[in-house]
């Protein structure tokens, strides 16, 4: 394969090299894969929404890829990567939430779990799951929550929020709850999130930094360029969580490398 296609370029491997984990011991004595062509496999697999069992041979076998990727799921290895990735010099200005719904693939579907618990739900819409993103003033991801795709964006936003010590928060209308907002002014931030339509008195909004939102639509629609992520094929809503974790991590990788 062209390496033309691969993800990781020298740059950005230099600043992923040094977080990733110690490799371990050789195992019987054979020679531990690379981390660069595991996690170049996981990738391909993420953008193409391709099989692992379709790996191309040009990468290390499809087991191999797939044990990593679960492995560092179950270790919460890729969450360590993003956390680091995104707290490297955030712009705390102000922060912006929203969410994107995802149609779950009938592979999507659990065997004998509650799909309340596994972030599936059932709506006019379809067998879905909702991404709900919180980003910096640049869009730069710094949370991710998963939820049923019939739950309203409202039931996550604070748990988007509790911990975001920005001056502004901006949300679309999906927001404009009382508790939301109370939350926000009692953390003493605020509030830029636009009016719902059900309101008799609309709240002000400062429409000229509303604008600025379009930062975290333009994120998710990097995000869902990658087909695992635009269509949701995995069971286990962790690993659903890791594939777009990754993701997230690879375009913070490519925003902050071209700092």
């Amino acid at each position: 394969m062209s390496r033309s296609r691969r993800i990781l370029t020298d740059n950005l491997w230099k600043k992923l090299e040094p977080i990733l984990p110690p490799p371990k011991t050789p195992f019987r004595g054979r020679p531990r894969t690379r981390d660069r062509e595991v996690i170049e496999g996981i990738l391909w697999v993420i953008r193409t929404g391709a099989p692992w069992r379709d790996l191309p041979a040009d990468f290390p076998s499809w087991p191999t890829c797939y044990h990593r990727f679960r492995t560092w799921t179950l270790r919460g290895v890729w969450k360590e990567i993003f956390e680091f990735l995104c707290s490297e010099d955030p712009d705390n200005e102000w922060h912006m939430i929203d969410s994107t719904t995802v149609r779950a693939h009938v592979h999507a579907a659990g065997m004998n779990s509650e799909e309340a618990t596994e972030a599936l739900g059932r709506s006019r819409g379809g067998f879905s799951t909702k991404i709900h993103f919180k980003t910096d003033a640049f869009g730069i991801p710094l949370k991710i929550l998963l939820s049923p795709g019939n739950q309203d964006d409202s039931t996550m936003g604070i748990q988007l929020i509790e911990d975001s010590g920005a001056q502004y928060v901006l949300g679309d209308a999906g927001y404009d709850t009382n508790a939301i907002r109370d939350f926000i002014g009692e953390s003493g931030m605020t509030a830029v999130i636009r009016p719902s339509r059900r309101r008799a008195i609309k709240p002000r909004c400062d429409w000229a930094l509303y604008k600025a939102r379009n930062a975290i639509e333009r994120f998710i629609g990097q995000m869902k360029q990658w087909r695992r992520v635009a269509t949701r094929y995995d069971k286990l809503a962790p690993m659903f969580l890791a594939t777009a974790t990754i993701v997230a991590s690879v375009i913070c990788l490519k925003t902050l490398t071209t700092f």
